[in-house]
């Protein structure tokens, strides 16, 4: 079975050894964007602003666990 990779950018180090203990434990492998440079991960970066501003601002939340349990309800 092949490996899935997931395309990152360079997060903070302590999340990243802790995303990188995950995809270890998952069988995935992590690939790394080059820094300052977001075209990279385009895919990704449009499907974030598209959630933010057409999903996210529609409600109005008073605590994370809300964002939590609306966005996994999907």
């Amino acid at each position: 079975m092949e490996s899935l990779k997931l395309q990152i950018d360079n997060g903070p180090e302590p999340l990243q050894l802790t995303l990188e203990q995950w995809a270890k434990e998952h069988g995935m492998i992590l690939g790394f964007i080059k820094s300052g440079k977001p075209t990279q991960n385009a895919f990704t970066e449009r499907f974030n602003l598209t959630y933010l501003t057409e999903i996210l601002d529609l409600y109005s939340f008073r605590m994370p666990n809300e964002v939590r349990e609306m966005t996994s309800a999907g």
